[in-house]
């Protein structure tokens, strides 16, 4: 921008085409390049973004995975879907919209205002007055207005999936007991208490894109307004005065963006703030310490398993689940474990699978399941999980 601008003006009053050489060909050079970097910059954002986005979502998986199913249960099945595709798509704009922006605009300021001041001294304050004004006063405000509405953005985009897909999967029951159309009053008052919020998130950033605009306008002319004295008395040349002009409003799209990254620094950190509810929760059964189980032993097919006065309780209830069970199953035979529907078939297999932890039962002094292998590991306690094939090969539920 500033470069064409002196060309234009040299243009108008010079006297030979040599003086236009250079400034034709750094024309020519920081077009071409500036459509250059503009591609690449869209291809390096675009491309850490997905890379976060594969990220973030194996980091949360890996970390939901050692809470199922018991302490999964604690959270609604959309409450779960809309913090793995919501909020992690929130999150993966972090570092491209909320980081890069400020580190760019604090870059072309600093060299902005050095580059005035070597031409016209008080020049560079008046630039950092609103360049600052800019970069930081109006992304605090936008920060601060949008607080409150960015954050019921995400809540309630939490709570709109989960009313979804709670009425999707409980379709059947709601039709069945006459509630298909309370559900549905319920989703709508949700859309519409999620749609308001979306439209406070628009009104704060029209606002903010309207006082960027005006403060980007006014700097611009105030930088004309100083320089037009300078070239009348001679202490500034014709051409520099379009050229300084159009430099100080180009350097303004650098911290055009920063409102937009205050908002969606509320967004992240409460996006953030959902994802890390789930991911600091302790899992119901823990093997700290427990160290990793000989590789020989993991290749020992044949088992015996037994299992004495074992009794369980679920957290959120008071009558135990089974209790004072007690087996022994010896390699190459079969035990048939029948009963009808809420026998506690599924807890057992659960708890032999470690996915509860049999020490969750209450009042309970002897309970004990332990692991004894052909290869002669002994009938210690073994607290890691057992291999699934054992129990689908030898019992019958």
């Amino acid at each position: 921008m500033g470069t064409s601008a002196w060309l234009i003006s040299t243009a108008a009053i010079a006297t030979s085409v040599a003086d236009l050489g250079v400034s034709v060909v750094g024309t020519r050079l920081f077009g071409i390049t500036r459509g250059i970097f503009r591609y690449l910059e869209r291809l390096v954002s675009h491309d850490v973004t997905f890379r976060l986005l594969s990220r973030l979502r194996v980091w949360f998986y890996e970390k939901l995975e050692p809470l199922a199913p018991a302490r999964l249960m604690e959270f609604r099945a959309g409450d779960l879907l809309a913090r793995i595709i919501g909020d992690v798509e929130t999150l993966e704009n972090f570092y491209v919209r909320v980081v890069s922006p400020p580190l760019t605009a604090a870059i072309v300021g600093i060299f902005t205002s050095m580059f005035l001041a070597s031409f016209y001294p008080i020049l560079a304050p008046v630039f950092l007055i609103f360049f600052l004004s800019l970069g930081i006063v109006l992304p605090a405000i936008a920060q601060i207005t949008s607080r409150k509405s960015a954050e019921q953005t995400i809540t309630l985009r939490g709570d709109l999936h989960t009313r979804l897909v709670d009425g999707i999967q409980g379709m059947a029951d709601l039709l069945a007991y006459g509630h298909a159309d309370e559900r549905l009053k319920q989703i709508a008052a949700n859309g519409l208490d999620y749609g308001n919020a979306q439209r406070r998130m628009a009104q704060v950033t029209g606002i903010h894109a309207g006082l960027s605009t005006l403060l980007t306008n006014l700097g611009m002319w105030t930088v004309l307004f100083l320089c037009i004295p300078q070239v009348t008395d001679g202490n500034l040349a014709g051409p520099m005065l379009a050229s300084l002009t159009l430099l100080t409003f180009a350097s303004f799209e650098a911290v055009t963006p920063l409102p937009l990254a205050a908002q969606m620094w509320n967004s992240s950190r409460e996006a953030a703030r959902r994802l890390f509810e789930v991911v600091d929760t302790e899992p119901a059964v823990s093997d700290k310490g427990q160290g990793t189980r000989d590789k020989e032993e993991q290749l020992v097919t044949h088992h015996s398993l037994l299992v004495n006065n074992l009794s369980f309780t679920y957290p959120s209830q008071s009558t135990p689940a089974l209790q004072n069970v007690t087996f022994d199953l010896r390699p190459s035979t079969s035990l048939a474990i029948v009963g009808p529907s809420g026998a506690g078939k599924s807890t057992l297999a659960n708890l032999l699978l470690r996915f509860w932890d049999y020490n969750f039962g209450r009042n309970h002094s002897q309970r004990r399941i332990s692991q004894r292998a052909e290869s002669g590991s002994g009938t210690g306690k073994n607290r890691s999980r057992l291999p699934k094939y054992l129990f689908l090969q030898h019992i019958h539920l």
